[in-house]
């Protein structure tokens, strides 16, 4: 069993209520699986290869011909009247280098297909996880900014009161109505991101999420990064899909080079015939003769097309060895980039946590100090933004991590359907039934 370095970020349970029918992150791949139109075309591209191998099989198998010729001889030779010549031939491939390369092309250019295929898999894969997580990020972030907007309009009653009640400045009561009003305008923009993110899984599903499965928590210290750098290097070296493309496209090149050098090796066939004619005058009497050999051809010389393309094969094969250094050489700054991204959004995971925490102590201390008259409703609105921020902020970084580790798999040439399936394994839906999951963002 594949063995991963990290685990699933929890998120508290949110969306559109309990009644509506929550779907998880299989369901929306296998929604995804059958509407995505690049992978159907990656799909058509293999059976075309497969298909162009078979083609380069057949090379080697016996061919029959068959022909018939109705005819009248005029009567000069020793026979005359109305006739019809028939004849069958066999002809057994025994020796055709150059078939044989192309033969050698085509299972290449098979292999090249299915790792197409592949590749449109694994971005697939990616960008139904990538798409299934932003939307639950969006969500996640209209429920804070909605609640956000509850505490303060709680915020807003009281100090009408207190202003109705000579215990506060209208000062304070216009800048907490004006905050009151950004927030208003603020959730408008949530919901707008929210739907925005809700077509982005139609199309990719052709299906109209209302709700999505949460993550449960639990995963950062037992999933935390342990593989180094190296590791990935290695692994995308040998499995990332566009250099692996590259390495099929330096084979085939290679075949194709071979192939037209071969163009001037000499072919051989075993020929069997059987030759006659038919008479239709009773007094004359049928014809047949059968015959069996080699067949030997060679092309001698063919005005310097041969040497030309010798040439052009070269030539395409350096491009196509060149592209497949440049592919390495990007993968590699792209694997760095990516484990780099991981490691930072780890640690960032922590400080945020802190920051959250402290930022509650803040508004703690602030809403205290208010009541003794040392703090004024300025500052308790601007410790409470912290607050809300932070917790942005750390949902935020979090959706990042796990982003970044599925971005790095996917880089590797990892990520698979297995990958899907760790994660689709913390869905809420998988836990039993009383079971209480807590939100990583926590209570104000």
């Amino acid at each position: 069993m594949k063995t991963y370095i990290y685990g699933v970020v929890l998120m508290p349970c949110l969306l559109f209520g309990v009644s509506a029918k929550a779907e998880n992150l299989l369901q929306v791949y296998e929604a995804a699986l059958a509407h995505d139109t690049t992978l159907q075309s990656a799909d058509i591209n293999y059976k075309i290869a497969e298909e162009n191998r078979r083609k380069a099989i057949s090379a080697f198998q016996p061919k029959v011909d068959v022909s018939a010729s109705p005819y009248h001889a005029d009567g000069s030779g020793a026979v005359s009247g109305a006739a019809i010549g028939y004849g069958v031939t066999v002809r057994k491939p025994l020796w055709d280098h150059a078939a044989d390369i192309d033969r050698t092309a085509a299972a290449s250019e098979v292999s090249a297909a299915d790792n197409l295929y592949q590749d449109s898999r694994q971005k697939l894969f990616l960008n139904v996880a990538s798409a299934y997580l932003d939307f639950l990020a969006t969500a996640h972030d209209l429920k804070l900014i909605r609640k956000e907007r509850d505490v303060r309009a709680e915020e807003l009653q009281i100090l009408e009161r207190q202003y109705q009640q000579q215990n506060a400045t209208i000062t304070d009561l216009h800048e907490l109505q004006a905050y009151q009003d950004t927030i208003d305008v603020r959730v408008v923009e949530a919901e707008d991101r929210l739907e925005g993110q809700r077509t982005r899984l139609f199309r990719l599903s052709g299906e109209n999420y209302q709700a999505l499965d949460d993550l449960r928590e639990g995963w950062l210290e037992q999933f935390a990064p342990q593989r180094k750098a190296e590791y990935w290097q290695d692994a995308a070296l040998k499995h990332n899909k566009p250099i692996q493309d590259a390495l099929y496209q330096v084979q085939i090149a290679q075949s194709r080079l071979d192939a037209v050098r071969a163009g001037s090796d000499p072919t051989v066939n075993l020929v069997m015939q059987h030759n006659g004619d038919h008479y239709y005058q009773d007094n004359l009497g049928d014809r047949s003769d059968n015959r069996i050999g080699l067949e030997f051809n060679m092309n001698v010389y063919d005005g310097g097309r041969t040497e030309s393309s010798v040439r052009k094969a070269k030539l395409e094969l350096e491009q196509a060895q060149v592209n497949l250094t440049a592919q390495q050489d990007t993968v590699r700054q792209q694997v760095a980039d990516a484990y780099r991204a991981v490691l930072g959004d780890y640690k960032r995971i922590r400080l945020y946590q802190k920051l959250l925490e402290s930022s509650r102590e803040a508004l703690q201390t602030t809403r205290e100090g208010r009541s003794l008259g040392s703090r004024t409703m300025t500052d308790v609105l601007l410790a409470q933004e912290k607050v809300f921020q932070a917790e942005r902020d750390y949902l935020e970084i979090q959706y990042a991590y796990l982003l970044g580790l599925m971005k790095l798999e996917q880089t590797a040439g990892t990520f698979d359907l297995e990958t899907l399936k760790s994660i689709n394994a913390w869905a809420s839906s998988s836990r039993q039934p009383g079971e209480e999951v807590a939100g990583m963002v926590g209570k104000p």
